[in-house]
């Protein structure tokens, strides 16, 4: 249970600037050790971030549109039915899922932010060689079904709108057709 959501917020947008500026810092000058440490950064912003995301909104700190956004994703679907993915090992994204978008979905944020907390793949893609523009993430549940393209604007976006949030109205109600009392976050 989170009880005060503002530190929460505010380690979120601490995450988001480590995002901000790994991603622009693709670099061929790195040592391994210098490398793995940059990797380590932005895999722990990305990982403890979903996680802050994923409880507040269970725990209801977020306004209902913040909590219900959606986003668009691209879906890879896999090549295989048993993908076994090892980053470290050079995974080439064409080898395991088609590189060409089957389809676009659209998943609420907290779905999103499972997605990536239980990543089997985590594989970050750049478009012009200079920074990176988008990540693949697949779950241990969807990795022998698909891989999502993940933006990194649209993942900051995310970040900034929840570290931003406040709630400052609660509307309480009875639900006409369950009859429970329901809570509107403003």
């Amino acid at each position: 249970m989170i009880w005060e959501s503002w530190p929460w917020k505010q380690e979120l947008l601490v995450h988001l600037k480590t995002i901000e500026s790994s991603i622009s810092l693709i670099s061929i000058d790195q040592t391994e050790d210098e490398h793995n440490l940059w990797v380590f950064n932005l895999e722990r912003a990305i990982f403890y971030s979903a996680y802050i995301v994923r409880k507040l909104i269970e725990n209801r700190k977020l306004t209902d549109s913040c909590s219900n956004y959606k986003i668009k994703l691209s879906v890879h679907t896999a090549k295989r039915p048993n993908v076994t993915i090892h980053s470290a090992l050079g995974f080439e994204m064409g080898q395991d899922f088609e590189t060409q978008p089957r389809n676009i979905i659209e998943l609420n944020i907290d779905k999103l932010m499972s997605e990536l907390i239980h990543s089997s793949l985590l594989e970050w893609h750049s478009d012009d060689g200079e920074s990176f523009t988008s990540m693949f993430i697949s779950s241990y549940k969807n990795r022998n079904k698909r891989a999502l393209k993940l933006d990194f604007s649209q993942y900051c976006k995310i970040l900034y709108m929840v570290g931003n949030d406040e709630v400052t109205t609660s509307e309480f109600y009875l639900d006409s057709g369950s009859g429970k009392l329901e809570v509107k976050l403003r």
